[in-house]
């Protein structure tokens, strides 16, 4: 969890990592916000390097994040993304 992401993982059994992403209406109202923050997340998750076998991992959001600069959000992001991939490194998934 994060400032502005929740952020919930499992292990795959598929080839790669995958992500799926929830951006509620009522969070975010305009069609053109969601989509912009879909598009940050995806770019974010496909440019993030990690070593883990493959993980399932689900992004929501906390709250309005529509004045939020979109790198603050990316890095925010990025260091969630990395602290799951360390944790699944270990070999102690959930």
């Amino acid at each position: 969890m994060t400032t502005n992401f929740v952020l919930l993982s499992s292990s795959s059994d598929a080839e790669r990592h995958r992500i799926g992403l929830i951006v509620a209406k009522k969070r975010l109202k305009l069609a053109v916000q969601r989509n912009r923050i879909k598009r940050l997340c995806r770019e974010t998750f496909r440019t993030s390097s990690m070593q883990a076998p493959a993980i399932d991992v689900i992004v929501m959001l906390r709250q309005s994040i529509a004045d939020v600069y979109d790198p603050d959000l990316a890095v925010e992001l990025q260091k969630a993304l990395h602290k799951i991939d360390l944790f699944y490194r270990r070999g102690t998934p959930t």
